[in-house]
């Protein structure tokens, strides 16, 4: 089925009528591992991962660099050598920090791109930080659990962000 068609349907097809949804099919992808990359933002050394003292004090120069980095990564992935499976497996919900899910390439694009702007001053490991890997997060959410976002309503489960919200048109119900 077409998707605009579909789409079009659930909408109501126009005139103010509505559509009803009958049945879902879900595609349901293989579980992937998680990896957090980060470059040392402040939230890393809560999280018991710290950058080294040079790569610390290089934040200052770095923050523009790293991201354009992130921004290239996910919207033009082929100009740091990535695949766009790759790049569309990653995101950024704000702050210096990737979140992906399978072995990806972040850390060899990382170094890609610093060779493309001619940066030779970053010490070895080029500053990028796999908070995952060492802090023994299985996924995102244990993650934002153990990062202080947990759900105060329901224990163990990760917070909303942002929260959902019923709104009207006129202010009122």
């Amino acid at each position: 089925i077409d998707f605009n068609d579909l789409w079009y349907a659930v909408r109501g097809g126009g005139g103010g009528t509505w559509g009803v949804v009958t049945s879902l099919y879900l595609q349901l992808h293989e579980y992937t591992t998680f990896e957090l990359y980060g470059f040392g933002d402040g939230v890393t050394g809560d999280l018991g991962v710290e950058p080294t003292e040079e790569c610390a004090a290089l934040m200052p120069t770095l923050t523009p660099l790293l991201t354009e980095f992130m921004n290239t990564y996910i919207m033009v992935p082929s100009l740091v050598g990535v695949s766009e499976d790759h790049s569309n497996a990653c995101g950024n919900p704000g702050g210096l920090r990737l979140f992906c899910f399978g072995d990806e390439d972040v850390d060899n694009a990382w170094a890609r791109f610093l060779v493309k702007k001619n940066v030779t001053d970053i010490p070895e490991g080029n500053c990028l930080l796999k908070i995952a890997s060492v802090a023994g997060f299985k996924d995102h959410a244990d993650y934002a659990i153990r990062a202080g976002a947990s759900n105060p309503r329901l224990e163990g489960r990760a917070y909303d962000r942002p929260q959902p919200e019923l709104t009207t048109l006129n202010g009122g119900l």
